[in-house]
């Protein structure tokens, strides 16, 4: 704490003396900045996102829920290097299975379930699993590797973006773990100007071999989860673990929702029905970032 606190009056001190350089900008006219407010607006995405937990040996999440999804969508050649991994990817569309509706809405097997904003490009992160005082992988393919970390918390990052309003996300896992360091960057305040803000993010162990660009249609889902049960697996390793001496998987369901233009996002927030309606979603609902 003292260290943080230390580098937190250099980092001020650093800017008041000149150090840093000068990411300020003139201030704009009221008439522009509510202009950039609306075009924000337009390019606002709600990330919605629950994650199911359900005993490792659940027939319905092993088997049932993928025979009635879309796993070739992300192509062969990706396809069997998740299966080598232990993950599966699918995207299905509306209604949900009843049994899979079921479930979101069920506070016992749902956690977690929050709604986040983000605009093109600018990604979002989900945490999937405990936070493990140690996490061992191994990554398998063309460029095998393993990993031994520490104190390691398992996320899913996600990064939307539109072609012409036509919305694509971009998954990729990512491991955080060790003790936060804290690092001076520079953020863009709601209203367009720079600032300089403090990270105190843990190290970022990015598994872009397994990153994904997959295409969307309108109200289209994405299930992210595992195969099998190798413990060293990367699949099994993120989304598996040991609860109360039971076996335990994960699944988690994402929903990207572009607000579009001529909406208003607080609007489409309150008209969007939540994945987990009956999951505590009111407490997480519309994250600012």
């Amino acid at each position: 704490m003292r260290h943080l606190f230390a580098v937190s009056l250099a980092l001020v001190a650093g800017v008041t003396a000149g150090c840093l350089p000068d990411v300020r900008q003139p201030t704009a006219p009221l008439e522009s900045s509510l202009h950039r407010s609306r075009e924000i607006e337009r390019d606002l995405i709600f990330i919605d996102s629950a994650i199911i937990e359900r005993p490792a040996n659940d027939d319905f999440c092993n088997r049932e829920l993928w025979d009635s999804c879309n796993e070739q969508s992300i192509g062969l050649e990706r396809a069997a290097l998740l299966e080598e991994n232990g993950l599966r990817v699918a995207r299905i569309s509306a209604p949900l299975p009843s049994r899979l509706q079921v479930l979101l809405n069920s506070r016992r097997n749902t956690i977690g379930p929050r709604r986040q904003r983000a605009r093109p490009d600018q990604s979002v992160s989900v945490a999937v699993g405990p936070r493990r005082p140690k996490m061992v992988l191994s990554l398998r393919g063309s460029d095998s590797r393993d990993l031994d970390l520490t104190d390691a918390q398992a996320h899913i990052e996600v990064t939307p973006s539109l072609d012409e309003d036509r919305l694509q996300l971009r998954i990729t896992p990512q491991i955080r773990h060790g003790q936060p360091r804290a690092r001076p960057r520079v953020e863009e305040t709601p209203d367009g100007p720079l600032r300089w803000a403090l990270d105190t993010r843990e190290p970022v162990e990015s598994l872009d071999e397994f990153t994904l660009d997959l295409p969307m249609e309108p109200g289209e889902y994405l299930l992210i989860g595992s195969r099998g049960n190798g413990p060293r697996t990367v699949g099994p390793a993120i989304f598996a673990y040991q609860g109360d001496g039971v076996p335990v998987q994960q699944l988690l369901i994402i929903r990207a929702l572009p607000v579009g233009q001529g909406n208003n996002a607080d609007d489409v927030d309150q008209r969007t029905a939540p994945l987990a309606l009956q999951a505590g979603y009111s407490s997480a609902r519309a994250s600012r970032r």
